[in-house]
C-alpha cells in the first residue's frame, strides 16, 4: 500500500483527562473495557499547551460551520 493511497476504516474515539491505568489498578475501572479501549493511544498536549493553534482551530470551525448553517 502506498503511503498516500486513501484507506476506509470504521474508528471509535474515547478520551479521558482521567489516569486510565491507575483506575484499573485501584479498581475504579474495569479491566476488560480498558483492553477494549486501549487499542491505540494518541496523546495530544493540552490546548493551552499549543496557544498557536487556536487561531488555525477557529478559522477551521468557523468555515466549517458557516459552510453547514449559511442562510440564503
Amino acid at each position: 500500500m502506498d503511503s498516500q493511497e486513501d484507506v476506509e476504516a470504521n474508528v471509535r474515539i474515547t478520551a479521558t483527562h482521567q489516569v486510565l491505568p491507575r483506575m484499573v489498578t485501584d479498581s475504579k475501572f474495569r479491566v476488560d473495557l480498558f483492553s477494549r479501549l486501549n487499542v491505540m493511544n494518541i496523546c495530544l498536549p493540552r490546548l493551552r499547551d499549543r496557544k498557536e493553534d487556536i487561531e488555525s482551530l477557529v478559522q477551521y470551525f468557523f468555515e466549517t460551520l458557516n459552510e453547514e448553517y449559511v442562510r440564503s
